[in-house]
C-alpha cells in the first residue's frame, strides 16, 4: 500500500483541517484513555491497554501508518492491565514509555518500557525498581515522553488525594533509574498549577521553550477546591518554572492536547464535568488552537469524516481519547481512543484556510458562589458596618446600615448554597474558614432581634435591660470576627477560582482602602471631627413598619444616656 504521509502532506498545503480515518478497521477497538506514543523511525503508532466499559486491557499494539494495519504485540512481562496512563515514544533510545495509570481500586507510580516492539523479542521492562525516590500512585496526570530526554509525571489523583507536584525520570536505554521531584504545588498560590487529575497535555517540540503544557481537568473535591472543569492553560518552561498561558476558550475534563507544528499547540475535545450551570457545547469538528508566540487561542471548525455515526457536527465533543503529533512541517496529529469505534484519525490542513468559531461561553456553580460571596462580604456587610460605627449621628445611617447588612447576608445565602452544587467537599481552609463565617453571619441578625431593650419593651426580650451590654459584645464581636474572617476567605477563593493575580492585586486593593478608612475616621473620632453617638441616638430612624416596634424603646433609652450624660438632652 502506498504511503498516506506524503498524500496528507500535499493536503496540508491547500485544504482546511480536516480528520479522516485512516485505518483498515480491525485492530485493538475502541478503548478509553490507551497509552500511546509515536515512532518516526518505523511510522508506527504504538499502544498499551486502555479501558472498554468495566473491561481492563492488558496488550500492546502497533499500528503502521504505510500500510493501514493493526500489527498485537506479543510482548514478555506485560504491565498490569490500566488505562489513563502517562506515556510516549523516546526516539533517541527507541523505547516507547509509560508510567502510572488507573486500574481501580489500585493506582500505579511504576515505569515502564517497551524494548524491540516490532521484533519477535519484544519485552516490557520496568526501570524504577531501585529508584531512590518515589511519588503517590496516580492516575489522570500531565507530562509524557519530553524531547530534553526526561519523562516527566505531573499533577494527577490517588483515590483520595488529588496531587500538586511533578517528578521526572531519565530515560537511557532499558536501564534503572531514578525519579527526581521537580515542582511541588500549593492550591493557594496564583502562579502554578493547583492540585488535579483529568488533564489534557502536550508536549513541546522546542525544548528552548519548555517541556511539556496542561490543560484544564478537574480541581475540586477530596481536600481541595477549585473549578471542574477548569480552563487554564499551564507550561513547565526549560527552567522547570510553571508558567500561566491563556485561558482557554472553554472548560474540558478528559479532553486532550498535542504539538501543531511548532509554533501552536492543539486542544480537542473532552467533557463538562460538573460545576456546569450553562456552556457551549462542543461537537467533534471544534479544534482549539493555542499560538505560543502571541499566547492567544483560537477557534477552528474542522471538516469530520464521513462513515463514522459518533463524528458528526451534531455530536456530543469527543472525550477519553489520545493525541499525538506525528509531524511539525507540516503539522498533523493523530487520535486514537474514545468512543469512535476503535479508529486511528488523522488531523490535516492548514489554520489560514479553515472557518474559525467565537462566542464560547461559560457560567458554572463555584463562579456564581464566588460573585455573590463578595457581593455580600466584600461590599455590603463591611460598608455597612463601616456606615454604622462612623455615622451613627447621621440620619441615613441606621436605614443604611439595615438595608446593606440584609442584603450583603441574602447575598451569602445564595453563595453558601450555590457552593454546594460545585461538586466537591467541605475539607479544606477555605470550606472550613466559610462555614465559620456563614454561621457567624447568620447569627448577628439573631443578636440583634433578641437584644435587650429598657424596661422590657422590645417585644423578643424581657430580660433586664442591664444585661443589653452582652448581647453588644456578642453582635460586636461576632461582626466583626466574620467580617475579618470572610474578607481572609475571600483572598483564598480567588486563587481557588483560579482567577490571575490582576484579580487578587485588585481585591487586595479594595480591602487596603477599606483598612485605611477605619484607621482615618478612627483618628477623626480621636480628635473630635466625627462625633462619639450612642446606637440608640440613630435608632429613632428606623424605616417604614419597623419605625413603630421600636421608637418607644428607643426614646426611653434615649432618656437613660440622657441622665448619664446630660449633653445628650434634646431641645
Amino acid at each position: 500500500m502506498i504511503s498516506l504521509l506524503p498524500i496528507f502532506f500535499v493536503l496540508t498545503q491547500a485544504v482546511p483541517l480536516q480528520w479522516q480515518a485512516i485505518d483498515n478497521g480491525g485492530g485493538p477497538g475502541a478503548r478509553d484513555r490507551p497509552a500511546i506514543g509515536y515512532d518516526p523511525l518505523r511510522n508506527n503508532l504504538v499502544s498499551f491497554g486502555g479501558r472498554s466499559g468495566a473491561t481492563l486491557h492488558q496488550d500492546t499494539w502497533y499500528f503502521n501508518l504505510d500500510s493501514g494495519t493493526w500489527t498485537q504485540v506479543n510482548a514478555r512481562n506485560p504491565p498490569p492491565a490500566r488505562y489513563d496512563a502517562i506515556s510516549g515514544f523516546d526516539e533517541f533510545t527507541g523505547l516507547f514509555v509509560m508510567s502510572t495509570g488507573d486500574a481501580n481500586p489500585i493506582f500505579f507510580n511504576d515505569i515502564w518500557v517497551l524494548v524491540d516492539y516490532s521484533t519477535p523479542n519484544a519485552q516490557w521492562i520496568r526501570v524504577d525498581a531501585n529508584s531512590t525516590l518515589t511519588f503517590e500512585p496516580r492516575y489522570g496526570c500531565g507530562g509524557g515522553m519530553a524531547k530534553d530526554g526526561y519523562f516527566y509525571i505531573s499533577l494527577g489523583f490517588g483515590g483520595q488525594r488529588r496531587f500538586s507536584d511533578t517528578y521526572r525520570f531519565q530515560i537511557r536505554s532499558a536501564s534503572d533509574g531514578s525519579w527526581e521531584k521537580v515542582a511541588d504545588g500549593y492550591q493557594y498560590a496564583i502562579d502554578e498549577p493547583h492540585a488535579r487529575c483529568l488533564v489534557g497535555n502536550a508536549i513541546i517540540p522546542d525544548t528552548s521553550r519548555g517541556k511539556f503544557m496542561m490543560y484544564g481537568g478537574c480541581a475540586n473535591g477530596f481536600t481541595v477546591g477549585g473549578p471542574c472543569p477548569a480552563y487554564d492553560t499551564w507550561l513547565l518552561d526549560s527552567s522547570s518554572n510553571w508558567k500561566r498561558q491563556a485561558d482557554g476558550p472553554i472548560p474540558t475534563v478528559f479532553g486532550d492536547m498535542a504539538a501543531w507544528g511548532m509554533n501552536h499547540v492543539m486542544m480537542y475535545g473532552g467533557s463538562e464535568a460538573s460545576q456546569v450551570i450553562s456552556i457551549t457545547k462542543q461537537s467533534p469538528a471544534d479544534v482549539h488552537m493555542l499560538d505560543i508566540t502571541t499566547n492567544k487561542w483560537t477557534s477552528y471548525v474542522a471538516t469530520l469524516p464521513s462513515g463514522i455515526p459518533s463524528l458528526t457536527t451534531s455530536s456530543p465533543a469527543v472525550a477519553l481519547h489520545r493525541l499525538v503529533p506525528i509531524s511539525t512541517n507540516p503539522p498533523s496529529v493523530l487520535l486514537f481512543g474514545g468512543r469512535i469505534n476503535g479508529h486511528v484519525l488523522m488531523l490535516t490542513g492548514a489554520l489560514n484556510d479553515t472557518p474559525t468559531s467565537s462566542g464560547w461561553f461559560y457560567l458554572s456553580w463555584i463562579w456564581l458562589h464566588g460573585i455573590f460571596m463578595f457581593a455580600g462580604w466584600g461590599l455590603c456587610l463591611p460598608i455597612g458596618a463601616f456606615i454604622f460605627r462612623y455615622f451613627r449621628h447621621a440620619n441615613f445611617a441606621w436605614p443604611a446600615h439595615l438595608a446593606l447588612q440584609t442584603m450583603g447576608l441574602a447575598f451569602s445565602i445564595v453563595g453558601f448554597i450555590a457552593s454546594f452544587y460545585t461538586g466537591g467537599t467541605f475539607d479544606f481552609a477555605h470550606a472550613y474558614i466559610g462555614i465559620i463565617v456563614f454561621i457567624l453571619g447568620c447569627l448577628q441578625p439573631i443578636n440583634a432581634a433578641f437584644r435587650c431593650h429598657p424596661r422590657g419593651r422590645n417585644f423578643l426580650c424581657k430580660i433586664d435591660y442591664g444585661k443589653r451590654y452582652i448581647f453588644n459584645a456578642i453582635h460586636q464581636i461576632g461582626g466583626r470576627a466574620a467580617i475579618i474572617l470572610g474578607i481572609v476567605n475571600i483572598m483564598l477563593g480567588i486563587p481557588l477560582a483560579q482567577l490571575r493575580a490582576g484579580w487578587l492585586i485588585g481585591v487586595g486593593v479594595w480591602f487596603l482602602v477599606f483598612i485605611l478608612a477605619h484607621f482615618v475616621c478612627e483618628l477623626l473620632r480621636w480628635m473630635g471631627i466625627l462625633p462619639r453617638i450612642p446606637r440608640s441616638y440613630n435608632e429613632l430612624y428606623l424605616p417604614g413598619p419597623f419605625k413603630k416596634l421600636h421608637t418607644n424603646a428607643h426614646r426611653d433609652e434615649d432618656l437613660i444616656a440622657e441622665q448619664i450624660d446630660p449633653s445628650m438632652a434634646k431641645n
